[in-house]
């Protein structure tokens, strides 16, 4: 890994624009499971234009593995890093080349990866107490969450450190927000995530030119955004009532959806071609992984 110098972009306010929310037919989706185990959740923002997934699952006592699935259906699993504390590898993302990237936890601190053909490079942002890195886009830029201390009131500051050695930094562009998540970076380096506030959880896009944009599903208590693809469709979900629901589109133009037979739809990941990856629930209350068919409207060339 390269070395990084620190470029510091610091915004302070967002764009807010008017939303229209519209609701799209549930589309075709395969669901997965990973063999021999029953996660209590599933994480899957990485999805790259191959059909290749990246993502997390969580068992019952907390412990997290990363694991990735090929398009015909072989699942590779448990991934960890082995300098991580048992049961504490996040893998978030993948992109065109097969590079995949998360975070791995010891017991102190969280640290970056890089995981390219087996081998794990840690990449920590400098100066940084915990470091979570969540995207690698296809230039090998990475995007993610720091931390500069250990407290746990520390909100945290987003960041995009680019495949040249640039450091990226910004706040959140809400000075009451207790918390900001960074989860993924396109090639044109817009970033999506979402931040937490006393009064509701909503979703940011971050634009290269460093302004943001909130992002919130109409009539949502939360809304998260975790990927977007290269010509700037994000995919995440909004939720009311503790039921959530499926979500991808643009800041004005944002889709719902849920997939026959789920009592719960978590979608995260998205490609160029306008596949969506995600976690849903059955209704039995069992958790699964899902992929599903490029949908219209989300795909890039569309």
């Amino acid at each position: 890994m390269k070395s990084f110098r620190f470029q510091f972009t610091v915004v302070v306010a967002a764009i807010f624009v008017p939303v229209l929310a519209g609701a799209a037919e549930s589309p075709s989706f395969t669901s997965f499971d990973i063999p021999g185990v029953a996660p209590s959740s599933f994480i899957v923002p990485g999805i790259n234009d191959e059909g290749v997934i990246a993502g997390t699952y969580t068992l019952a006592d907390g412990s997290s593995f990363g694991f990735t699935r090929q398009p015909g259906g072989s699942i590779r699993a448990p991934i960890a890093d082995p300098k991580s504390a048992p049961g504490s590898t996040v893998l978030h993302s993948i992109n065109e080349e097969g590079t995949a990237a998360g975070f791995y936890c010891d017991n102190v601190t969280c640290h970056g990866f890089v995981l390219d053909e087996g081998k794990f490079t840690t990449y920590d942002v400098p100066g940084a107490a915990s470091t979570a890195v969540r995207s690698i886009n296809n230039r090998g830029d990475l995007a993610g969450t720091y931390y500069l201390t250990l407290d746990p009131n520390d909100v945290g500051m987003g960041f995009i450190a680019t495949a040249r050695g640039d450091l990226i930094t910004f706040a959140p562009p809400d000075p009451t927000t207790t918390g900001i998540n960074i989860g993924g970076l396109n090639d044109r380096r817009t970033a999506v995530g979402f931040a937490v506030t006393s009064s509701a959880n909503s979703g940011l896009l971050r634009k290269p030119d460093g302004n943001f944009v909130n992002v919130a599903y109409p009539g949502a208590a939360v809304t998260h955004l975790f990927s977007i693809n290269d010509c700037g469709i994000f995919s995440g979900w909004w939720a009311q009532g503790g039921v959530a629901h499926g979500l991808y589109g643009r800041s004005n133009q944002l889709n719902s959806f849920d997939l026959a037979g789920a009592s719960d739809v978590r979608s995260q990941g998205i490609n160029n071609k306008g596949q969506i990856a995600g976690q849903w629930i059955d209704a039995n209350g069992a958790v699964h992984g899902f992929v599903t068919a490029p949908i219209p409207g989300a795909a890039c060339d569309d």
